[in-house]
């Protein structure tokens, strides 16, 4: 299955694995590389389980929170009073602040397993075939009238994109027989 960005949830890639069949979406740059607005200035120490800021001053406390879109981080929370006297805390630390913190996104085995498959040639391959997709559904809704539904229900909007579908696909065969018979439109 094709998709772009918003279907690679953590939601739709756990279907896509039980149901046995791959999801050919891309994550979301904050899913696949995480929020850093220091780059890559931070460093995690392993011995002590903690970030390190770019002067080399160590968090004090982690906490692991939720986001609102079921994503978890871990937030390191640092001495406000070292970052007040700190050379680099020009765009780091702003004046005043009561705390200051440096969020890291946990990412759940589904957004690693995904990110893997992302590297394959097979995704890359099918990835660029996703233009065709959206070629099509820009056709649909501008020139045969998808983007705005006749009807206030499901059954109405469903049916109008069958009718819409259907509408698309004869105009494409009369142009094809068309272009067979040498006719011109």
């Amino acid at each position: 299955m094709i998709g772009d960005r918003a279907y690679s949830g953590e939601k739709n890639i756990q279907f896509a694995d039980e149901h046995d069949f791959l999801l050919i979406s891309r994550l979301l740059p904050i899913t696949a590389n995480g929020s850093h607005n220091l780059g890559d200035k931070w460093h995690y120490n392993k011995d002590a389980c903690m970030m390190v800021c770019p002067h080399g001053v160590m968090a004090y406390r982690k906490a692991k929170q939720n986001c609102g879109n079921q994503s978890k981080v871990m937030t390191y929370y640092m001495d406000t009073n070292i970052c007040r006297t700190c050379p680099l805390r020009e765009g780091c630390y702003r004046p005043g602040a009561k705390s200051k913190t440096y969020s890291v996104i946990i990412r759940p085995p589904e957004h690693s397993s995904q990110l893997k498959l992302e590297e394959t040639e097979y995704f890359q391959q099918r990835v660029k075939k996703r233009y065709m997709i959206e070629q099509k559904n820009s056709e649909l809704k501008n020139k045969h009238g998808l983007a705005r539904s006749w009807s206030n229900n499901l059954a109405g909007v469903r049916l109008q994109g069958i009718i819409t579908i259907f509408e698309a696909n004869i105009r494409r065969l009369v142009k094809l027989i068309n272009e067979k018979n040498g006719k011109k439109d």
